[in-house]
């Protein structure tokens, strides 16, 4: 809110605009605000609705928390029949709100960004049998250097492979035909080379009226945006809520993708005991090369104002 009052007080009140900051590069209308991370340089680190405002961007990663150590002995006492004794507060001793939480204990390596990148070959995604188990949990394949430029009203942020990727390439995110939407682009990927692009989004709850991912393309469906799947020949998601945010993000692909989704969850306590908690969605796409000449296109929208159905 208050980077809206101050683009207001300096005059932006139209068009798209190009800041750098000493971690970020920023694209921003009036309506939307894309940040580019500087380091580890390319990954999308907000999206931004600015009129709600909110960011479809700002996932949590999972790190340890001291009291995991007491949800793992509140699990295994409830697996033996071993009655806790109920708390009074959240500093004695826990109750579990659902078997089985001890296998959300899972902890991220990397940042929970949008648009993070690796290139793999075909026989690693054969051997692994899916484009999450190509990927792994380690640090992000691809980073790059950043540059930025501006020619009339469109500016773009230019993003080169840094040394170590299996091939060179160029990412570019550029503002887009009107204030809702921008580009992410991809160049120089060979025929045959995988790009997969991990984007981890949320509308803040997994399962609720109002929320729905709408999956276009070769077979088209309904999900809850914290669902599990996998699909081919995808052309399009869109992620809504026309509830309680009233907000959609839209992301078109060509050449059609192939996605793979699941919810990013995690463990929390409170007064009631230890319980589930949702922090986003982490949506793999992958994109097989078809040329150096032929880009990888992600054209992203962002909508405010829906109404609920």
């Amino acid at each position: 809110r208050a980077d809206a009052l101050a683009d207001e007080l300096q005059g932006r009140t139209h068009g798209w605009a190009l800041e750098e900051g000493e971690e970020e590069l920023r694209l921003k209308s009036p309506r939307v605000s894309v940040a580019v991370a500087k380091d580890p340089g390319g990954a999308i680190v907000e999206i931004a609705e600015r009129r709600r405002p909110f960011d479809f961007a700002c996932v949590i990663a999972r790190r340890r928390e001291a009291y995991h150590v007491r949800v793992e002995e509140a699990s295994r006492r409830a697996a033996h029949g071993v009655a806790g004794r109920q708390p009074e507060t959240i500093h004695g001793s826990i109750s579990v709100k659902e078997a089985g939480l001890e296998r959300l204990l899972e902890y991220d390596d990397r940042p929970r960004h949008a648009s993070q990148e690796w290139l793999c070959t075909p026989s690693q995604i054969s051997a692994a049998g899916s484009l999450r188990a190509a990927i792994g949990r380690g640090p992000v394949g691809v980073t790059y250097s950043s540059t930025s430029s501006t020619a009339g009203a469109a500016p773009v942020i230019a993003l080169f492979s840094q040394p170590g990727a299996l091939h060179p390439i160029r990412k570019e995110v550029a503002a887009g035909i009107d204030e809702r939407t921008f580009e992410v682009r991809f160049f120089g990927l060979p025929a045959g080379v995988w790009l997969v692009s991990e984007w981890n989004l949320s509308l803040l709850t997994g399962d609720a009226p109002g929320r729905r991912l709408v999956i276009g393309g070769s077979s088209p469906r309904v999900e809850a945006p914290g669902s599990t799947g996998e699909t081919t020949g995808v052309r399009s998601i869109r992620l809504e809520d026309a509830e309680f945010l009233r907000v959609a993000l839209t992301l078109e692909f060509e050449p059609v993708a192939r996605m793979e989704w699941s919810p990013i969850e995690t463990v929390s306590l409170s007064e009631a005991g230890a319980e589930r908690v949702y922090q986003g969605t982490a949506f793999v796409f992958g994109f097989q090369g078809a040329g150096p000449e032929t880009p990888v296109r992600i054209l992203v929208h962002v909508e405010e104002g829906l109404r609920a159905v």
